[in-house]
């Protein structure tokens, strides 16, 4: 299956991928599985992730009252969700300077999760709640400007990143070269969670990475394995 993307001339082709690579829309993303894959007339491949793809212009999200289209990331362009700075392309309404990054653009608005008999919403934030809210998963304070998700029946309130975590669009048994080494993708259901290799805390996300060397220690994030060697 082929497809088109905005920037891009050259068309993508659907392919299954047993490694995780980088999606080309949105950099920090590790993405396995299913994926568009492109090749440019230098032989150079870029891959997209299946749900990054699914973004057509104009992109219309609950949280922005106006359209959203793709927009190079250019310096000092927080998202305007999670405030992190982006690689690579974010969604952008010119009117109201207002900047999206591909993983809030692609955050389920709806979720379950083992800290909560219901489901999750993500709640996009904007106005200051009252008191002080915290991570029912990583019992550190939320910031309610930022888009996390809650449970309104119960008050449950947790990070998007302790819900979803780092790895979420790979799936167990994966393997993610990275820097030489090879990670194995697992799934964080253990009794005890293992800690991270890296920052030493123990793993919260879901989903984690093991390294495969003799110590087989776990990397709990991004950061974490950037840092790690």
């Amino acid at each position: 299956m082929k497809k088109n993307l905005v920037f891009n001339p050259t068309p993508y082709m659907l392919e299954y991928q047993g490694k995780a690579v980088y999606c080309y829309f949105w950099l920090g993303l590790f993405s396995g599985g299913f994926k568009y894959t492109s090749q440019d007339p230098f032989g150079n491949y870029s891959f997209v992730d299946v749900h990054c793809s699914s973004i057509s212009e104009p992109f219309v999200h609950n949280a922005h009252l106006h359209p959203l289209y793709f927009v190079e990331t250019v310096e000092n362009s927080p998202c305007d969700a999670c405030t992190r700075f982006q690689d690579g392309y974010v969604l952008n309404c010119s009117d109201c300077d207002f900047d999206l990054c591909l993983y809030c653009a692609t955050l389920p608005e709806k979720i379950w999760h083992i800290s909560d008999e219901h489901p999750l919403t993500l709640y996009h934030g904007g106005k200051k709640a009252t008191g002080t809210n915290w991570c029912e998963v990583c019992e550190m304070e939320l910031d309610s400007s930022k888009w996390f998700f809650t449970c309104f029946g119960c008050g449950v309130t947790l990070h998007d990143k302790c819900v979803l975590g780092d790895f979420s669009r790979l799936t167990p048994n994966y393997s993610v070269p990275f820097r030489g080494k090879e990670y194995s993708v697992i799934l964080n259901n253990q009794n005890s969670r293992p800690s991270c290799r890296s920052c030493h805390d123990r793993c919260k996300a879901p989903v984690i990475l093991q390294v495969n060397d003799e110590h087989n220690g776990y990397i709990c994030s991004n950061s974490c394995l950037y840092r790690v060697f």
